[in-house]
Parts: structure tokens; C-alpha cells; sequence
């Protein structure tokens, strides 16, 4: 089973915000940048260049949105961030659908694509205590 599949299975149903405060709970700031950058360059040379783009459309249309963060599920959030991976990067050919994304042979490139959104999300609330409280989210115990 790929690391892909093993997280929806287990953990598709839970909330995506305490998924993304495990980050910043784990994590550093420094650490979740670099983690950022790890993930982009893992990725394909001809989609490493689009990764700002994307990241900034997931922000449009994720960061900023109540409603997602009050409501997303880990897969609900892996579905919306691969329907604009799909929209904003040049994966034509290769994953066209989120039904493209959970074949075998795309788990890798969906779970770096969904990990690069999702450590972009922990950066920016490991930073801003504004966005931990609109995510819901906590970075330690006292917020």
C-alpha cells in the first residue's frame, strides 16, 4: 500500500486543519520551509518552475476560505488541491482527474503535489497567529 493510500484509508475522514497543526506542532518554521522546498524539488523539472503559481491559487482559493477549514476533510482537502493542481500545473497526460491522481502509478506525484499545498498551509500559519486562529488551528498550547 502507498504512503498515498495508506493516509486516506486511515486518515481521509479526520479534519484537514488538525492535520496541517500537526506540522506546525512538529515542526519549525525553518524546518517547514525547507520541507517546502524539498517537495518542489522531488517534483519533475518542467513542474518545479509552475510551483509559485500553484501554491498561490491554493492560497486564492483554499487559505482564505472559512468554510474549508471549518469543514475539509483530509480528502476532501486532497481533492481540492489536486482539481487546481490540475487546473494550474502541467500535469496533461499524466493526471487529468483526481480519479487519475489515485491510480498506482500517480501516488507519488499526487502525494508530493498535496504535500507542497499542505506544508505551504503549515508555513504560513507556523508564522501568523491571524491565520492559525482562521484555520483552527493551534501552534502550541496556548495558540
Amino acid at each position: 500500500m502507498s504512503e498515498l493510500s495508506h493516509f486516506l484509508d486511515q486518515l481521509g475522514s479526520r479534519p484537514y486543519n488538525q492535520f496541517v497543526e500537526l506540522h506546525v506542532q512538529q515542526h519549525s518554521t525553518q524546518r517547514l520551509q525547507t520541507a517546502v522546498l524539498e517537495e518542489t524539488l522531488s517534483l519533475p523539472e518542467n513542474l518545479q518552475q509552475e510551483v509559485m503559481g500553484f501554491i498561490d491559487f491554493v492560497n486564492l482559493f483554499c487559505a482564505h476560505d472559512q468554510h474549508f477549514w471549518r469543514v475539509a476533510t483530509n480528502r476532501d482537502a486532497f481533492q481540492r488541491i489536486l482539481h487546481i493542481a490540475i487546473s494550474r500545473l502541467p500535469l496533461a497526460g499524466v493526471i487529468n482527474s483526481v480519479d487519475d491522481a489515485l491510480r498506482p502509478e500517480n501516488h507519488d506525484l499526487a502525494n508530493t503535489i498535496f504535500l507542497i499545498a499542505t506544508l505551504s498551509f503549515a508555513y504560513s500559519a507556523s508564522t501568523q497567529r491571524a491565520q492559525r486562529k482562521f484555520m483552527g488551528i493551534r501552534k502550541g498550547f496556548f495558540g
